[in-house]
């Protein structure tokens, strides 16, 4: 009998986030002049080895748990240097007093 040959299981989950809000070193979010959207400027400083990192940011009245967010993955950020990203048109989310929120991960 000839032996069949064995396959090794692959992995293809999604990499693992952990909040990384002591590596946003600056961040911004106003109002675009057509009222409709808004953009959002920040800075990253990696505090920990070379990663991945995820931005997320949500334009909502306070308390909103549910809406339309922007996401950005900023790709191999070094430790120690500060990366800049931007994101545009961001969706505003109905009710009153919308305001900026951003959520930063690092991926693994």
């Amino acid at each position: 009998p000839t032996a069949s040959p064995k396959t090794a299981a692959t992995s293809t989950a999604a990499p693992a986030a952990t909040p990384a809000p002591q590596d946003l070193l600056s961040f911004s979010c106003r109002p675009g002049a057509d009222g409709k959207s808004w953009s959002a400027q920040g800075v990253i400083v990696n505090s920990a080895r070379k990663a991945d990192y995820r931005v997320t940011v949500l334009v909502a009245s306070p308390g909103s748990a549910q809406g339309k967010a922007r996401r950005l993955v900023i790709p191999k950020v070094a430790t120690g240097v500060d990366t800049p990203f931007e994101v545009d048109r961001l969706p505003v989310n109905s009710g009153p007093a919308s305001a900026c929120r951003v959520q930063l991960v690092r991926l693994s």
